[in-house]
């Protein structure tokens, strides 16, 4: 019984990716939405696209649990993404608990919500606005240089540069350079 529960879960998750029109229409691993209708709307949706089997994905854990922390206060929800095909949400639920991930996590096992935001690599982020419209991608930071070396600490920080633009009305910069970290998963047929 509980396997048939999990499996009609999954595939309302699966669902739900499948044919977004509106950023609305994404639900969480407990099979809610993840923009509450009762709620004001964010001022931003965030999405961390993040890789379970990455090294650079989960070295950047404990800076998407920085991020979250400042921005939510201000109105930007931020959203984790697993681009993983044949990827359940118990593994999804054990990976963000062991990394302290406590915002909302989506599967997208088609990539579709990738292939929407123009993402490439794990991690990397996307700025929607509330309809979905992406307004930015690219990066977190350049704590990885585009060859892989690993620096003591980042030197520029492409999302917050992002998000802080955002919310001062100003234009979005680009990202200040490639991202360096692993290529999304293969689909399989």
């Amino acid at each position: 019984m509980i396997a048939f529960v999990n499996c009609l879960l999954l595939m309302s998750l699966l669902q739900a990716v499948e044919g977004i029109k509106d950023i609305k229409d994404l639900i969480d691993l407990q099979n809610r939405p993840i923009l509450d209708a009762k709620a004001p709307l964010p001022k931003a949706v965030c999405l961390l696209f993040l890789g379970v089997e990455c090294p650079v994905s989960n070295t950047m854990s404990q800076e998407f649990a920085r991020l979250h922390k400042e921005y939510s206060p201000k109105g930007v929800l931020l959203v984790g993404v697993y681009p993983e095909p044949d990827f359940s949400p118990a593994k999804a639920a054990t990976h963000a608990k062991k990394y302290s991930l406590a915002f909302p996590i989506v599967l997208d096992p088609k990539q579709t919500l990738a292939g929407q935001a123009k993402i490439t690599i794990v991690p990397e982020a996307a700025i929607l606005d509330t309809k979905g419209k992406l307004l930015w991608h690219g990066r977190i930071n350049d704590l990885y240089t585009p060859e892989g070396k690993k620096r003591f600490a980042p030197t520029t920080h492409d999302l917050r540069n992002a998000l802080n633009a955002l919310l001062l009305g100003k234009d979005l910069p680009p990202p200040a350079g490639k991202g360096y970290g692993c290529p999304l998963p293969e689909l399989r047929n």
